[in-house]
């Protein structure tokens, strides 16, 4: 089951974590919040698998991500 750990504003900055996550060995997807909205402008979900959450906030957190 996936479980949304973070958002963020941009599609570049969702595919910086999500690169940052697999770089780990995570399994990472992202999705957009809004369908309407440019992906400059949208929100997108990071979301992992929930056997792995905790690594991940772990890493977003001493990357300064979060």
């Amino acid at each position: 089951m996936l479980v949304v750990i973070h958002m963020v504003r941009g599609l570049d900055s969702a595919q910086r974590i999500e690169s940052l996550l697999r770089g780990e060995g995570l399994f990472v997807r992202i999705r957009p919040v809004y369908k309407a909205l440019s992906d400059a402008e949208n929100y997108f979900e990071i979301r992992v698998l929930a056997s792995e959450m905790d690594e991940a906030r772990e890493l977003l957190m001493d990357s300064g991500l979060m």
